[in-house]
């Protein structure tokens, strides 16, 4: 099973054709052999998603979508060419039910189900609210993948996390130690995500 991930930066943009060298995301979507892409800054209510993502629909593919509370920020999705079986938006925590930062769906994959996670981890802002609310989304995520650990499925989280793990991940890592994105407290909760059993791809 192949499974893609974009961050979009704004569907409507992504659609677009630019020019023959770039002709956009519906045209990628006709040509990857991708079975599952997930989407993350769609930046879209269902409809305007549905809208742009029409073309692609009428192929073939099945859409889930947590769409954002505030207009113009956020959004995630996942796009199979199977249907789902199962589509659960937003995590356990209700402060995130709304924010259009998550989405995991069930589909049925060659070797048995498969959960496949769209995630838009917050940018963050060391030593502000930001960062307080952004490790509280980090730990409500982290709660629900140890849930898909703990039940032994097959599942791929995919997304937009905002956290470079490593020193060979970013550039200038001794300028960035103490921001967002590169802090010692966000790196750790990778590590523990991985220590946990999950990889790194």
């Amino acid at each position: 099973m192949i499974v893609s991930t974009i961050n979009v930066n704004g569907i409507r943009a992504a659609v677009r054709e630019r020019s023959p060298e770039n002709r956009g995301l519906l045209h990628w979507l006709s040509r990857t052999e991708a079975d599952a892409v997930c989407l993350q800054e769609t930046r879209a209510d269902d409809g305007q998603l549905a809208e742009a993502l029409a073309p692609a629909l009428a192929d073939g593919w099945h859409l889930a979508s947590a769409c954002p509370n505030t207009k113009g920020r956020c959004g995630v999705a996942v796009l199979s060419r199977t249907p789902f079986t199962d589509i659960r938006i937003g995590l356990a925590a209700t402060e995130f039910a709304d924010h259009g930062r998550y989405v995991e769906v069930d589909v049925d994959g060659p070797a048995g189900p498969v959960t496949v996670g769209s995630v838009y981890v917050h940018t963050g802002e060391a030593g502000t609210e930001r960062q307080v609310e952004k490790e509280r989304f980090m730990a409500a995520l982290g709660k629900r993948m140890a849930e898909l650990t703990a039940d032994g499925r097959e599942a791929v989280i995919c997304g937009d996390w905002n956290i470079a793990h490593t020193e060979s991940d970013i550039k200038a890592w001794k300028a960035n130690v103490k921001k967002a994105g590169f802090l010692p407290s966000e790196r750790r909760w990778l590590t523990e995500l991985i220590e946990s059993g999950w990889v790194d791809v």
